[in-house]
């Protein structure tokens, strides 16, 4: 239906049936958690990175003073062992 002013009738429904904004919100129904999604990913990577490197350089750095403390006395892993045998196992 057309009415004189040129604008676009659309028929009567009952209780406001008719959206015409229907296909905008299917579509921010779908793009919407997609890109919450590619936001968060995004985020997440950039901190765990940083994060991630640091508790490697802290593992590290125990790791070093393992390896120091064992060249200084041969029977120090041994010993480690047999205080926290849990610790050793894998």
């Amino acid at each position: 239906m057309v009415c004189p002013s040129g604008e676009l009738q659309y028929p009567r429904q009952a209780r406001g049936a008719f959206d015409p904004n229907e296909r905008l919100i299917g579509l921010l129904a779908v793009v919407g958690p997609l890109i919450t999604t590619v936001v968060g990913f995004f985020f997440g990577a950039r901190a765990g990175s940083s994060e991630g490197r640091e508790q490697a350089a802290k593992a590290r750095a125990r790791t070093d003073s393992l390896k120091a403390a064992a060249a200084d006395d041969p029977g120090i892993l041994e010993r480690a062992r047999d205080i926290a045998p849990e610790a050793w196992e894998r």
